[in-house]
């Protein structure tokens, strides 16, 4: 079974990362998660991870079990081609009333989380309050922007978050970028190779069905980039715009959006 809503894919241009060293997989979030009350009885289970493109991807190991009864529960496993989100898909819809616990092992830690099926579903979080994108350019051995998404939110509870790029024109793919949960400001951060783009910021929130609760089709946030030098004897980046006016390193744009109703 292919979930394409949880694909997680790169632009034309490809993703890069600067880091020399590589970190293992780091669990960020997921959904439900432990404690929730109300799952929906046809809901898959959501593990994001924060992890670089070339350091190996995400997993998930282990057991979805009724916490009382102990009777083991079949599920399929998908990874997005990323390798930073991993989905859980029961192969039989779970039991109203019931209360299950996955357990098992992703990178560098153990897992446990319990949670409780309803009818309703979980309460799905408001629309962000605020969006925005900023983009750096790097003029080293070869030039990349350095991209910084951040989202807020007024109050939270629970979905899925997911943004898109478009680069000059060019649009990429939804990218699962967390499962919403306490945090009320999520920051995220890309490398993309070349200079002198612009680029544009989408979002949209899935619910635990991976359906589309809200979604922005406007843009959201833009962000862009003058070009490096063809040759830099500093290895500094230009600061002059295709108009000639003078560009800062960081530019940042945002656009609040009003609060939509789905």
């Amino acid at each position: 079974m292919l979930i394409a809503w949880l694909a997680v894919g790169a632009l034309a241009t490809s993703t890069s990362d600067t880091d020399t060293t590589c970190s293992p997989a780091r669990l960020r979030s997921s959904l439900p998660e432990d404690g929730d009350v109300g799952v929906r009885p046809d809901a898959v289970i959501t593990l994001v991870f924060d992890t670089s493109p070339h350091c190996g991807g995400a997993f998930f190991s282990g057991t979805l079990t009724t916490a009382d009864t102990e009777v083991e529960l079949p599920f399929a496993t998908e990874t997005d081609p990323a390798g930073r989100v991993v989905t859980l898909v029961p192969d039989d819809p779970l039991e109203v009333g019931e209360r299950y616990l996955l357990s098992g092992v992703v990178p560098t830690r153990d897992v446990v989380m319990d949670f409780e099926v309803g009818e309703q579903g979980l309460p799905m979080t408001d629309p962000p309050s605020e969006v925005t994108l900023g983009a750096q350019p790097r003029c080293e051995d070869f030039a990349f922007t350095h991209l910084v998404e951040t989202v807020r939110f007024d109050r939270t509870r629970r979905g899925l978050l997911q943004t898109r790029l478009t680069t000059d024109g060019i649009t990429g793919p939804w990218t699962t970028r967390a499962a919403i949960g306490p945090e009320t400001t999520l920051r995220f951060e890309e490398d993309l190779i070349g200079t002198g783009h612009e680029h544009c910021l989408g979002a949209r929130l899935l619910d635990e069905v991976g359906e589309v609760v809200w979604v922005e089709e406007e843009v959201v946030a833009c962000a862009s980039t003058t070009a490096c030098p063809a040759t830099s004897a500093s290895g500094g980046c230009s600061t002059t715009g295709r108009s000639g006016a003078a560009l800062a390193p960081l530019v940042l744009l945002a656009l609040r959006r009003r609060r939509a109703r789905c």
